[in-house]
This record gives C-alpha cells, sequence and structure tokens, in this order.
C-alpha cells in the first residue's frame, strides 16, 4: 500500500492555474526546452491538442514531475486546456516512464502509410519551403509541430508518394529535397503527369538526352564529381537544386561547366527561395 494520499482530476487548466502549479516547481532538476514549448504552444493555440490520457505529475512538494512543458505552453498559448492531474506522488519520482518519444514516421507507420520514414522527412521539408524556409541556411527557424505534418501528410499522400516515385532513383542530392521540387514544380498535377518533373529528374539519374546547354547536366557532373571530403550540405543541395530546376524549368541557357554558389565574398549571391512551377506547354 502506498505511504501518499494521490488522487487524480479532470482540470481545466487556465494560465493562471499554471503560473501557480509552476512556482512550487523550484526544486525541478530538468531544463527547459523552448522548442519544445513553442511547439506544444502551437498545437494548442492551432486546436490540434487533445486530452489523450497524459498526466500532469506533481509530487507532495509540488514539483511536477511530469508536464512542466505542457503547464509552460499553457501559459505562452493563453488558452486554457483540459488535463488529468495526479497529485501527492512521491518526491523522487523514481517509477515516472521515460521511455523514447514517438517519432512522426511511427505514427504515420502505425496509420498504415508505407514509407513512412522518407514521407515523413519529405512532408517536412515542404512544410518549411511553405514556410519561407527553403533559402535559409538552417530551415529551423519555424516550428511545425506533429499534428501539422501527420495532417499534411494525410491530406496530401498521393502527390507525396507520386512526387517519391518520381525522384526515387538513388542520388547524392537528398531525396526530401528533390521530391520537394517534385511537389512545388508541379502544382496541382500530379508530378509524374508532368513531362518536364519527369524530364528533369531521370536526366539527373541517367544523363539521357541532355547537353551542355542544360542546367540539369551540370547539376548531374556536380553530383559525379563528389567526393567523401567533398559533400554538401543540405543548403547547398537545395541551392543547387533548385538553381538547376529553375533554370531549366525558364529556359535559361547554361554556359558554365560548373553548378556553383557563392555564400561569402565580392561575388557572394541571393540562394533561391522559389521552385519555379511548370507551365502548361511543358506538361
Amino acid at each position: 500500500m502506498s505511504k501518499y494520499t494521490i488522487n487524480a482530476e479532470l482540470i481545466d487548466i487556465t494560465p493562471d492555474m499554471a503560473s501557480e502549479l509552476l512556482r512550487g516547481n523550484d526544486k525541478n532538476f530538468r531544463n527547459i526546452s523552448d522548442r519544445r514549448v513553442d511547439t506544444m504552444a502551437k498545437d494548442m493555440i492551432d486546436a490540434n491538442w487533445e486530452l489523450n490520457g497524459e498526466t500532469i505529475k506533481i509530487a507532495v512538494d509540488g514539483t511536477i514531475l511530469d508536464g512542466q512543458h505542457r503547464l509552460n505552453a499553457i501559459i505562452k498559448s493563453g488558452i486554457t486546456i483540459q488535463m488529468l492531474v495526479v497529485r501527492g506522488l512521491s518526491c523522487e519520482g523514481r517509477s515516472i516512464d521515460r521511455g523514447q518519444t514517438r517519432t512522426v514516421a511511427q505514427w504515420l507507420s502505425h496509420l498504415g502509410i508505407p514509407s513512412a520514414s522518407r514521407v515523413s522527412a519529405t512532408v517536412r521539408t515542404i512544410l518549411s519551403y511553405q514556410a519561407g524556409q527553403w533559402g535559409k541556411v538552417h530551415m529551423n527557424n519555424v516550428t511545425i509541430t506533429d499534428s501539422e505534418t501527420i495532417q499534411f501528410a494525410k491530406d496530401n499522400l498521393e502527390k507525396i508518394q507520386d512526387s517519391l516515385a518520381v525522384v526515387r532513383q538513388k542520388s547524392f542530392y537528398a531525396l526530401p529535397i528533390r521530391a520537394t521540387v517534385a511537389f512545388v514544380a508541379s502544382e496541382d498535377k500530379m508530378p509524374s503527369k508532368c513531362k518536364s518533373v519527369c524530364w528533369f529528374f531521370n536526366a539527373l539519374h541517367t544523363g539521357v538526352g541532355i547537353g551542355e546547354n542544360d542546367a540539369v547536366f551540370h547539376l548531374r557532373n556536380r553530383w559525379i564529381k563528389q567526393t567523401a571530403s567533398s559533400m554538401l550540405s543540405p543548403f547547398m543541395q537545395r541551392v543547387l537544386v533548385t538553381q538547376a530546376w529553375n533554370r531549366d524549368v525558364a529556359g535559361m541557357v547554361t554556359t558554365s561547366r560548373n553548378m556553383h554558389f557563392k555564400l561569402n565574398g565580392p561575388y557572394k549571391q541571393q540562394p533561391p527561395t522559389e521552385i519555379f512551377k511548370v507551365s502548361d506547354h511543358l506538361m
């Protein structure tokens, strides 16, 4: 029998109530992740937060054994959220589950979506593009919640899978980056129905039917010349693939024998922030 008087109660926790609960949390040794709080708060604001059985666990001395991020998210969002609160627990909290967090890919797999890892990575890349992060060196300055990722995958699954099928051939350039270009470029059509999209990615893979005036020719050569010591960063991959696609879809003649990009120095360039859409006559 437990020596503690434990009680559980379903409570509508207001921001003020969350602040009050956190005042007794001064002995907590765990640091707060601002990014995690931001993600939770965004889900709350977007009405994507659901009561799922997880509890706010509070020790007899007021320490929040589990739930301090959720409470901080309530404060940040300014929204009242219903939570199951358990009080009167041991201060040591030795038996609290600290298991591994479920990934979005695991959730998608649970929903019966094949190639869940590839779909998850591609969706996050597409959402980062839509949030204006494509031309940033690091695409982590925007909060994309798991709920958004899962919902977008469900809503656009057929086109996402078609994008992955079109670019599925092995390439140095990351699969989610290529799939995002195919997804965005084909607009409201399936990438496999866009002749220019199919031509570009088949050319990148095989080198068939292209010449020195085609940007994809130089993009492919840049890929072939890669060595273990000259691997391109995800940022440079986005830049070069987008440059090549935009030039070819716009009919621009390429004279340079190398795909290059200057981020610094007197000849620095602005990274492309937009993936050009295919024209109707190229479908």
